[in-house]
């Protein structure tokens, strides 16, 4: 099969139109409909996982019911597209009044794998992020860094489709071996594979990352510190069209530190990879731990989250 137009100027317009309109959507119901039915979302929030859009829903419903009027602008998209899968890693601003007339702000990381269904995009996994200080290990939720849309090398292409469920097979064979290697050499050989066809948002301030030598300075200080580590993927969700595919995942990690110690992770990614030649590569990556509400602070212990599993599709 012939190789796939990227990012054609129609289906980018398409998904930003889609993406402005579920950033505003205060009716739970409506935006439950453009989730597929058995879509995934990692919410910003501890506790929050949502599997199936009857969870969907319930938790959007909780979440909308004291909001009386809300506006959006997102200020970044990093998108990919062939036209009927896409993924957009985008940082949104939201303004909003209550019911009793308080307003607040707030501004949120996304990664979204979007796919055609019946004609129409709907959101197959989700991943929604606050940012975390590591000074203070205070969550950040506003004036979060924005570089622009991302622009694409101009001789950047997507390969030629397989089939979805060869397509699957690889990208979970791509996504086991990724999460498990050491050290920055290792994990830079997944992502691209040129320099500037990988984008980055990080869970640390400020946490916009693009090309590889912005990912080796910002993850090689702990990339290297560890010389082993076991990771679990009690939550794992593959979707692809056999062109561009989607990875998300929650992990359980630990991490034998090169002192001697070990240290326990929860560590949430998504990414979204390419084919080029006979490999999958990397192209956009978010990883997050979420917010703890009550404290203010961002999560990374991965025993305080209780998670359902479920197979990979």
């Amino acid at each position: 099969m012939a190789a796939s137009a990227l990012n054609a100027s129609t289906d980018v317009a398409e998904i930003k139109a889609f993406e402005q309109k579920n950033a505003e959507q205060l009716n739970s119901a409506v935006l439950a409909e453009t989730y597929a039915p058995d879509a995934v979302v990692l919410d910003y929030m501890t506790g929050g996982i949502y599997q199936g859009r009857p969870a969907i829903e319930e938790a959007f419903a909780k979440q909308l019911a004291p909001v009386a009027k809300s506006s959006a602008n997102i200020r970044e998209h990093n998108l990919v597209t062939d036209g009927q899968f896409a993924c957009d890693m985008l940082t949104t601003d939201f303004q909003f009044e209550d019911r009793s007339g308080k307003t607040g702000s707030l501004s949120l990381r996304q990664m979204d794998a979007l796919q055609k269904i019946g004609g129409k995009w709907q959101v197959v996994q989700e991943q929604v992020a606050a940012l975390n200080d590591p000074k203070t290990g205070n969550a950040v939720m506003n004036d979060l860094q924005v570089r622009g849309d991302m622009v694409w090398p101009a001789d950047m292409t997507l390969g030629k489709a397989l089939s979805p469920a060869q397509a699957r097979k690889e990208i979970a064979t791509w996504t086991n071996e990724s999460l498990r290697v050491v050290g920055i050499d290792a994990i830079l050989a997944y992502y691209g594979p040129r320099e500037g066809e990988v984008a980055m948002y990080s869970p640390t301030i400020p946490g916009n990352v693009r090309g590889k030598a912005e990912m080796r300075a910002y993850y090689a200080p702990s990339m290297n510190s560890f010389e082993s580590l076991e990771t679990k993927t009690p939550v794992l969700r593959i979707d692809t069209d056999g062109v561009l595919g989607a990875q998300l995942d929650v992990q359980e990690i630990v991490l034998h530190i090169r002192d001697g110690k070990t240290q326990p992770l929860y560590w949430r990614q998504s990414d979204c990879v390419r084919r080029v030649g006979d490999k999958w590569y990397g192209m956009l990556d978010m990883a997050s731990f979420p917010v703890d509400l009550k404290t203010g602070k961002t999560d990374s212990k991965w025993s305080s989250f209780p998670v359902d599993p479920k197979p990979a599709r």
